[in-house]
């Protein structure tokens, strides 16, 4: 029987503030103006917004506050027609900023993100029965090999599920600095339908590290 959802995307929204043709790169003691700005929703949004308008039925599971950004986002998925029967709204704030100061040839970021505990996907993966599970981001090895051994056990327990309900699994290597010869990458991606930008070399440079989360109007 088919599930409620093509894609389940579980990842946190961004709000990308974007400042453009600068006339030097920022400084300390300096004000350095741009003669350009944008303010536009980014992180899996993007994803979500582009899945969305190929048709998928796409259940986004995403963390909302009642502060200004998440209200951005929040109005930004409502005009694309996103389904929000898996955002997840607080009573307090859920802020997840990123400035960007951008040149030709490069550009930086300062980024800042509310603590805020991530609730896991497994019961909805089971109750919604999604034909693909996507996460923005390379999980790999073992659960005692992450930064936080409660983390690796979500993610080991996400991967067991969708494959029990016969989900296949998507991942971006984007903003990690993982390689091929890193353990657990090559049996990660081995179990995975769909790791872009993997290879012998760093996933990503740091000029193009969140990459979904850069435009000045998401999709046009």
């Amino acid at each position: 029987m088919p599930g409620d959802y093509d894609v389940l995307l579980w990842g946190v929204y961004f709000c990308d503030l974007i400042f453009t043709d600068l006339p030097q790169v920022p400084r300390l003691g300096a004000e350095v103006f741009s003669t350009d700005f944008s303010m536009t929703p980014g992180g899996p949004f993007t994803t979500a917004v582009a899945m969305h308008r190929l048709g998928l039925r796409v259940g986004w599971m995403c963390d909302f506050g009642d502060d200004v950004f998440s209200q951005f986002v929040l109005a930004a998925a409502k005009h694309e027609g996103i389904e929000d029967g898996l955002f997840q709204l607080h009573p307090f704030p859920v802020r997840r900023v990123s400035a960007a100061f951008s040149f030709a040839h490069d550009r930086g970021f300062v980024s800042f993100m509310d603590d805020v505990a991530q609730t896991s996907p497994v019961p909805l993966i089971e109750r919604h029965r999604p034909r693909c599970v996507f996460l923005p981001h390379l999980h790999y090895g073992a659960p005692s090999e992450w930064p936080s051994e409660g983390d690796g056990q979500v993610y080991a327990d996400l991967f067991a599920c969708a494959r029990a309900q016969g989900a296949v699994i998507f991942m971006d290597c984007q903003s990690t600095d993982a390689t091929l010869e890193a353990p657990g990458v090559v049996g990660r991606c081995k179990r995975s339908t769909f790791s872009p930008q993997t290879r012998s070399r760093p996933c990503s440079s740091p000029a193009r590290r969140r990459s979904s989360r850069r435009s000045h109007a998401w999709l046009n």
